[in-house]
């Protein structure tokens, strides 16, 4: 897990402070990759496989998605719009002077990824673990999806006090979520809504306007070569099928079906890692 005094930032054109992290040494000659986190995720929950890529000599960046973790907004829909998300990317690059990484974008990290490589075209390839052109289509299961979009993502705004008020009956401060080391969906919940109240609002907004995203006019025009993986025990959020209608869509799609569930990168980041050495 990361600290706030080792992370760099930018400032957004919507004047939202993006806090992420750069990770380069001596001999990492590899390309760049840049790794985006899924919707309330925070950099934790790609530190595995980013551990593991700096191992095989891959110099790094993972940011704190806007409303996650230390970068925090004011609580409105209007600051978690698709081109926001893309101009965050854009600045950080910008900032450190890097020109065509590989994108790793979990789930909707997917999506900032391709809007950006589609707005600037300095990307190389673009990996996609989980990923979608819009949820609402592709959801493996649209009854589970429907009912948390809806109902359940509601139940972090109850959640939150309730773990503070735990962690305070126990005399102690309420822990930064450090989501590399959670197994299974309710522990990866837990760590979700175990948040202070403002970043549990600013996880149900932006959840509610990701899903929202729609990136198939991207995909249509793109000409970067796409790899997406799937977990063959996804069958509640984004299965094999949302990749088949992306490869229906784009111009060069890859399509893997490992085994794991949606949270591949933090349960089994070594299977992730095997995948995209093969495109190295």
């Amino acid at each position: 897990m990361k600290t706030k005094i080792s992370a760099k930032k930018i400032v957004s054109k919507d004047n939202v402070d993006v806090y992420y992290w750069i990770t380069y040494k001596q001999g990492m000659n590899n390309k760049f990759k840049f790794l985006h986190p899924a919707s309330s995720m925070n950099h934790t929950s790609l530190e595995p496989l980013e551990f593991m890529l700096n191992y095989e000599n891959h110099p790094t960046i993972i940011l704190e998605p806007r409303g996650v973790g230390y970068s925090q907004t004011p609580n409105s829909k209007a600051f978690f719009q698709l081109d926001f998300y893309s101009d965050d990317i854009s600045e950080i690059l910008k900032a450190e002077g890097i020109e065509k990484p590989d994108f790793i974008g979990h789930s909707t990290g997917f999506m900032p990824s391709i809007d950006y490589a589609y707005r600037t075209n300095n990307a190389d390839k673009i990996f996609g673990i989980g990923g979608s052109y819009h949820f609402p289509d592709t959801t493996a299961s649209k009854l589970i999806f429907h009912f948390f979009n809806r109902v359940f993502r509601y139940n972090e705004l109850v959640v939150s006090p309730i773990m503070f008020l735990w962690h305070n009956a126990n005399s102690r401060l309420r822990p930064y979520n450090d989501q590399s080391k959670v197994k299974g969906a309710l522990k990866t919940y837990a760590s979700l809504v175990d948040v202070p109240f403002k970043e549990a609002l600013n996880h149900c907004i932006s959840g509610i306007e990701i899903n929202k995203w729609n990136i198939t006019q991207q995909l249509k025009e793109l000409d970067n070569q796409i790899i997406l993986l799937y977990g063959n025990k996804d069958i509640a959020v984004v299965a094999e099928k949302a990749g088949n209608r992306i490869k229906q869509i784009g111009k060069d799609v890859k399509i893997h079906v490992i085994e794991g569930g949606h949270d591949l990168p933090i349960q089994h980041p070594e299977r992730v890692l095997e995948i995209i050495k093969k495109y190295n």
